[in-house]
């Protein structure tokens, strides 16, 4: 299904040897190391066999940060003497670089745990992505899934950043550059044009909810206003070309907004929506999609609580 090769500038990236439609699952894969807290991460990876030390080693690190700061190397010397390890200069040195991995290629698992993927990890990033990853806690593995559908030789793409849909191309830029130490040329970051392109569509969605969260109506009325907004926030992810779960969300939102204003097909429209494209980003055996069900479902039987 797919193939890891080099990516040009990026490095390594994760490519497809065939059509993979939406809502394919392209990888479930195990942590190679977790952690809770950055003073577990030498520690959890110099107890790993050598061929997976050597991998971590060879993964990017942020360019940006690579100078170790006297307090680095106080906390770095500190945390190697609480292990009974002597902080010689040499494996503070392994310390940093082996900590500047793990900063730039692990994904956050929740419950405060941070992890390493060896595949992956050669995920590169797009503002526009055709894949996303989550953590699936029934099988313990993270996925990623097809957001749309990738063509043969295309590279494949997740996001590296909480994507809202309304975050301008400086904006976005400027995290990743601090984050991970590259400046992102995906095809909306690098689109010369504002006029009517991805910049201009954001900028007047930005100006939208803006409006809408200084509005004064009263609540029967700012309740179909905000479904009027989430609307045009649902437009703007479609037109982006963003089909992520945070879509799907939005439109769960829409639906429970139609009930409680007594709109009763458009939230079931909505919550068909939203758990179609939940399902496609995360799997029906996930617990996530699973949770969006059951919300659902207390709304579909409050609907039915209020029918005449």
């Amino acid at each position: 299904m797919y193939t890891i090769r080099t990516a040009g500038l990026k490095g390594l990236g994760v490519f497809a040897t065939t059509h993979i439609p939406r809502g394919t699952r392209i990888v479930a894969e195990a942590p190679l190391v977790t952690v809770k807290g950055e003073r577990e991460v030498y520690g959890a990876i110099t107890r790993l066999p050598q061929r997976d030390i050597a991998f971590i080693r060879a993964l990017s690190v942020n360019a940006g940060n690579n100078a170790i700061s006297i307090l680095d190397r106080a906390r770095a010397a500190w945390n190697l003497i609480s292990t009974s390890t002597l902080p010689t200069p040499s494996i503070v040195r392994d310390y940093s670089a082996l900590l500047s991995a793990f900063r730039n290629n692990n994904f956050d698992l929740g419950a405060g745990v941070q992890a390493l993927f060896t595949e992956i990890s050669r995920f590169n990033h797009s503002c526009i992505p055709s894949c996303q990853g989550n953590f699936n806690s029934a099988l313990g593995k993270f996925t990623v899934h097809a957001t749309r559908g990738i063509e043969a030789g295309e590279e494949m793409t997740v996001s590296y950043l909480g994507e809202s849909g309304v975050a301008l191309r400086e904006e976005r830029r400027g995290r990743l550059w601090r984050g991970f130490g590259f400046w992102c040329g995906c095809g909306i970051c690098d689109e010369v044009s504002d006029d009517g392109g991805s910049e201009g569509r954001r900028t007047g969605m930005r100006d939208r909810l803006r409006e809408f969260a200084m509005g004064s109506a009263d609540s029967n009325g700012r309740g179909h206003v905000e479904v009027d907004v989430l609307g045009e926030l649902i437009g703007l992810f479609e037109s982006e070309g963003l089909g992520g779960r945070e879509l799907g969300m939005i439109y769960l939102s829409v639906a429970e907004k139609h009930a409680h204003l007594g709109n009763h097909e458009d939230a079931r429209r909505s919550a068909a929506r939203g758990l179609r494209i939940e399902e496609t980003c995360v799997g029906s055996d996930s617990p996530l999609y699973h949770d969006s069900v059951q919300r659902m479902r207390r709304m579909s039987m409050q609907l039915t609580d209020e029918a005449p």
